[in-house]
């Protein structure tokens, strides 16, 4: 029983501290608050272009063409294909 009414006082103190430090850290955050903001107004405008402007990177690979390398798994049949990707 000692055992855990030492360690129930430990407890209470560290508690008690965490308590104490974090408020003095609450207030300081309103004294940051209180400084005045500087208003910055952005404008812009949109300006029309094509959808597409160059090549797409975009490709199909069909289920055919995944038959056709005759490997077992899709991890091989990327590493085969001829796109750059993932820094290869």
């Amino acid at each position: 029983m000692s055992l855990f009414k030492s360690f129930s006082i430990r407890s209470l103190l560290v508690l008690s501290m965490v308590f104490a430090f974090s408020t003095t850290t609450f207030s300081a955050d309103e004294d940051e608050a209180e400084e005045t903001v500087e208003e910055v107004i952005v404008t812009g405008s949109r300006i029309a272009r094509a959808e597409v402007d160059g090549a797409s990177p975009i490709i199909a690979v069909t289920a055919e063409d995944i038959r056709a390398t005759g490997e077992m798994s899709l991890a091989e049949v990327l590493r085969q294909s001829n796109v750059n990707s993932f820094g290869s």
